[in-house]
């Protein structure tokens, strides 16, 4: 077997690997009618026709027709970061979510009685993001805020993907369907954080925008001790985001997996 089939084989088994912990999940919470949506987005890439409200072992979620929302809400989603941060919350008193999508881990931290603060930028998530609040009767835990973040206060565009409205950007993407305007704050000239809290918990994932985010985090970073990031990687670079926040600290690093990377201040 040469290697170009070995490799064509492994994704398969993995791809089955992973519909079957989606399956699970659908399974143990009654909803059979996700597992058939999930096996024909893996064979056709066709979603729910409908909005829903399914439930999922993080919670209950209102999922938009034509869109991977189903996918976002199960715990097989990014599992090895939804394992590290289900590990990592009890440490923690604050949960900062940039870039919060229909808010799965906000929810999951406020089920644990973690104060999230979850910035969404784009509209129709963030009105997602603030049902799946609602349904999980979550609201005295979690405030959404409708702003993106970045190193300066600005006005900008964004491609909107109507399939895959998480992974709308400033940059251009593969599914353009809208161009979106967008509002951009600095972290830091918001009043978010009290200087009581220190032990804080962030997840970044903003489609190319994390070294932005992280320079408008300047202060928060640099004084706060006890803080704790998990990163995607996948267009900013690890060496890239590595290099800026040890600029702010003394950070050590781990992967979670091929996409993110887990960040943690030293309290040396």
């Amino acid at each position: 077997m040469n290697s170009f089939a070995k490799l064509s084989y492994l994704n398969i088994f993995r791809k089955f690997f992973i519909f079957l912990k989606y399956l699970s999940d659908n399974l143990s919470n009654g909803e059979f009618r996700l597992a058939w949506i999930s096996f024909k987005y893996l064979v056709v890439k066709k979603s729910n026709s409908t909005d829903m409200v399914i439930k999922t072992n993080n919670g209950l979620f209102h999922i938009r027709k034509n869109t991977i929302d189903f996918k976002l809400a199960n715990s097989a989603y990014e599992y090895l970061v939804l394992e590290k941060f289900r590990i990592l919350l009890p440490s923690y008193d604050l949960f900062i979510d940039v870039g919060a999508n229909i808010g799965t881990y906000s929810i999951i931290a406020a089920k644990s009685r973690v104060k999230c603060i979850a910035f969404e930028p784009v509209f129709t998530n963030y009105i997602s993001l603030k049902k799946n609040i609602q349904l999980n009767h979550l609201e005295e835990f979690i405030e959404p805020v409708m702003i993106g973040l970045a190193e300066k206060a600005s006005n900008t565009k964004f491609n909107y993907d109507s399939l895959k409205p998480g992974a709308s950007s400033i940059h251009p993407i593969k599914r353009t369907s809208e161009i979106l305007d967008i509002e951009l704050k600095v972290f830091d000239e918001l009043n978010y954080v009290s200087n009581e809290t220190d032990k804080i918990l962030i997840k970044i994932d903003v489609e190319g925008m994390e070294l932005n985010v992280l320079a408008g985090m300047e202060k928060l970073l640099g004084n706060k001790k006890d803080i704790c990031l998990i990163i995607e990687t996948k267009h900013s670079g690890d060496t890239e985001i590595k290099n800026m926040l040890n600029q702010f600290g003394d950070f050590r690093f781990e992967s979670i997996d091929e996409f993110n990377m887990l960040a943690t201040k030293s309290n040396n």
